[in-house]
């Protein structure tokens, strides 16, 4: 060394340290973590591909257990994932070898051995709980369901989700198929009687029905359509007391609310249905034979308004211009109920509908002029008697053309006394055989006489009276003057033929009314 030079003093040896290994992996948080289900074992003793494996695997069963909670296999798959995990756990951690880890980062045991407990009972609980609160809404709403409210039902069970599903599968899907009844009862209180008698038929064939009174309710749609529409009555009928007895059969304790509800049904219908509806309705129940007192007593009660509805159809069918309807509902009123109190009533009018027939019938013969083939009464025609004029509907004869007097001619069918059927004008009868001078003509240029013979013209005549239809009379009539001092023909040309050897005699129009002057006697 040079004088006065300084160097520095070696650092002091330290030999090395051998590095301090961390403690092995605890098998308890190992396993504990991994009993969670998550696999946060895994995480815990830093293994975090297997970690992200695991909670993959975890999600996706439980994923498949949500959507169909009912397939066991994926709950049996779940239990064999969970003890593969666990036991997977355990077998790493049992041997005393790990990744090293810095001493100062290292927690004593206790605390991820809390921390992993209390992960995994935090897991239980939470099955737990939502095991109770999936019961507690199912048997809450049930309940309501039982008693017919459904509105709260289906309030309560919207509260069922997924966790309820995955920690009470059975419990939740009971729950839900009461939720999917519940809810075509509600869609059936907004609709339209028919389509809510078809969901109330749906409800019916659910699993998850559960109220009593659904079938009645039914009944009570029906009766509606019956007297919406009770054009088709028979087979709604027949449904709607089909139901009835099935309820009484299934639910015996809704017997009071069916007899209500037929009951009430006999109240409101006819006034609903009409008289007539009413009446085929009437007819329809008497004809059935129930054994169920609550079906068969209201209608044997209700017997007794049958009578004076069939009499309340025939005048709904005269005001309706129905005519022959309203006989046939008279007729079997007073065939079936000779003794009611209503007969006298029913007898009077039943001779008016009569009367309305026969005189429809009468105005179509004349309109159609075949009265004279068809001849028919009318009962409110004037009779044939006394002294006339007798008013006449004519056939086969103008009486303008003849100038009938005014008070022969019948104006309608309420003021026609008789009906004049008429064949003629034909050639009747030879009269007289006359000779008349020709004269000279190109054909005859000799003057000389000319036999004629005239002919009578003749009327065959009948007579009906419109009040009983009968024949009053029946005779043919001639008319004519024959062998004229004068004889008019026609000639052709300039060519005289002279007069022809047939004629038909002349006769007036008062020649003609004298043929029926007879009749207004």
């Amino acid at each position: 060394m040079y004088p006065g030079s300084t160097q520095p003093d070696p650092p002091p040896f330290v030999p090395p340290q051998r590095p301090v290994p961390p403690p092995p992996a605890d098998p308890v948080v190992a396993v504990l973590g991994n009993a969670s289900g998550l696999g946060l074992g895994y995480a815990l003793i830093r293994r975090p591909a297997l970690a992200a494996g695991a909670l993959i695997g975890t999600i996706l069963l439980l994923a498949l257990i949500v959507n169909d909670p009912e397939a066991w296999v994926w709950r049996v798959l779940l239990a064999a994932w969970w003890l593969a995990a666990v036991g997977h756990a355990f077998w790493i951690t049992r041997r005393p070898t790990s990744e090293l880890v810095d001493p100062e980062d290292a927690d004593p045991r206790w605390r991820p051995r809390v921390f992993t407990a209390g992960i995994v009972v935090l897991a239980l609980v939470t099955i737990a709980w939502n095991r109770y609160d999936a019961t507690a809404i199912v048997e809450a709403a049930e309940e309501s369901h039982q008693s017919g409210d459904c509105q709260t039902a289906a309030e309560s069970l919207g509260r069922l989700g997924a966790v309820h599903r995955l920690a009470y599968g059975p419990t939740t899907l009971r729950g839900e198929e009461a939720l999917e009844a519940c809810e075509l009862l509600l869609e059936a209180e907004d609709a339209d009687p028919v389509t809510a008698e078809g969901l109330i038929e749906t409800y019916l064939d659910h699993p998850g029905a559960r109220w009593d009174g659904a079938g009645p309710l039914r009944a009570e749609r029906l009766f509606e359509v019956v007297v919406d529409s009770p054009e088709s009555y028979v087979t709604h009928l027949d449904d709607a007391f089909a139901q009835l007895s099935a309820s009484l059969e299934d639910t015996p304790d809704q017997s009071e609310r069916v007899r209500g509800i037929v009951e009430e049904f006999l109240a409101d219908f006819p006034e609903a249905a009409g008289a007539c509806a009413a009446m085929n309705i009437d007819d329809w129940l008497q004809e059935q034979d129930w054994e169920a007192p609550e079906l068969s007593e209201p209608v044997a009660a209700d017997a007794p308004q049958v009578p004076p509805r069939i009499v309340a159809c025939a005048r709904a069918f005269f005001e309706g211009d129905n005519l022959e309807g309203a006989r046939d509902a008279y007729e079997r009123f007073l065939a079936d109920y000779p003794d009611h109190e209503l007969v006298p009533e029913a007898t009077d009018e039943l001779e008016e509908v009569e009367t309305a027939i026969e005189r429809e019938n009468v105005i179509a013969l004349f309109d159609q002029k075949t009265y004279c083939e068809n001849p028919a009464p009318y009962r409110a025609a004037p009779a044939y008697e006394g002294d006339g004029p007798h008013a006449m509907q004519t056939f086969g004869i103008d009486p303008f053309e003849y100038d009938f007097p005014e008070s022969w001619r019948a104006v309608d069918v309420d003021d026609t006394v008789l009906v004049l059927c008429v064949e003629g004008p034909e050639r009747g009868s030879l009269q007289a055989t006359c000779a008349y001078d020709a004269g000279a003509s190109a054909i005859q240029p000799i003057s000389g006489y000319v036999d004629v013979d005239f002919y009578a013209t003749r009327f065959e005549v009948r007579a009906f009276e419109l009040r009983t239809g009968e024949r009053v009379a029946a005779y043919s009539a001639e008319v004519g003057d024959p062998c004229p001092d004068i004889l008019e023909y026609e000639s052709y040309g300039y060519l005289d033929t002279g007069p022809p050897s047939e004629v038909d005699s002349e006769y007036s129009d008062k020649d003609v009314r004298d043929i029926f002057s007879r009749l207004m006697d």
